[in-house]
């Protein structure tokens, strides 16, 4: 079931590159692939967290411990909301500039692709050690149609929203596919387990990242591009650190962040 639902899932990025070459014209596929490269950049820090927080869930849901599950659940949606969220913020308030060093600008045609696809992997993020939970708890099995049910959804957006509006349309899809799923599985895990990933802190994480985002959006810097990224990021680096420690947003941030500075 899992190994079938892992290549299901796989799916639901590649069938794109394979869809968009029967619509449009073959160079829209490279474009669109750089662009998701960069926009998958927003889940490495997930990627890296799963390999220390599964063996932890899998351990709570195996001595029925459910609220050190509810802890690790809360806790890990928070601080990759937290972490992600920067790499959100630094791709794509830098995207304009990155694409100037490319010096082709049929590539920054993809800009909002980059835009669309690293905000479904913010949601995507946003359901922390969720994923974890569905594989390693006695109702496993789920993993498989809510991966086909995906991919198939995936590829009936595809077939309708890239005609509309070309590989930006694959990008909404894949946006769409997303969210709705990741909702329905918060609501599962929610109905079985009785818990669930966000609090408050959840609403204060996405309006700083939403603040920010819309105040950097109007600094432009007339440098060369290798400089206004520098400039622009470490200012976003400063002001973000600074939102999330005083505003206490994650304990375990603010713990890293003090050892740091002592």
């Amino acid at each position: 079931y899992i190994l079938l639902a892992g290549s299901a899932a796989s799916l639901l990025i590649d069938i794109d590159k394979y869809m968009i070459p029967q619509k449009e014209a073959i160079s829209q596929t490279a474009y669109y692939a750089v662009a998701v490269f960069i926009a998958t950049v927003v889940e490495i820090p997930g990627r890296a967290m799963f390999q220390i927080v599964n063996p932890m869930v899998a351990k709570a849901i195996n001595d029925n411990n459910f609220e050190n599950l509810k802890d690790l659940y809360q806790r890990s949606s928070c601080n990759l909301l937290i972490i992600c969220g920067f790499f959100f913020l630094l791709i794509n308030l830098n995207i304009n500039s990155f694409y100037e060093l490319m010096n082709n600008q049929f590539y920054a045609d993809a800009i909002m692709v980059v835009m669309i696809i690293s905000f479904a992997k913010l949601i995507q993020m946003s359901f922390g050690c969720g994923p974890a939970i569905l594989a390693t708890s006695t109702f496993y099995k789920i993993t498989l149609p809510f991966s086909i049910s995906m991919a198939i959804s995936v590829y009936f957006l595809n077939d309708y929203l890239i005609d509309l509006y070309g590989i930006n349309g694959a990008a909404i899809s894949t946006l769409i596919v997303l969210i709705f799923f990741t909702v329905l599985k918060v609501l599962y895990i929610s109905y079985k387990l009785k818990i669930q990933p966000y609090n408050y802190n959840t609403i204060k994480i996405v309006g700083v990242i939403l603040s920010i985002f819309y105040g950097f959006s109007f600094f432009q810097f007339d440098l060369h591009p290798l400089i206004d990224i520098g400039i622009k990021s470490i200012l976003i680096t400063i002001v973000y650190t600074s939102l999330v420690y005083f505003l206490k947003l994650s304990k375990t941030i603010n713990k890293t962040i003090e050892s740091r500075f002592k």
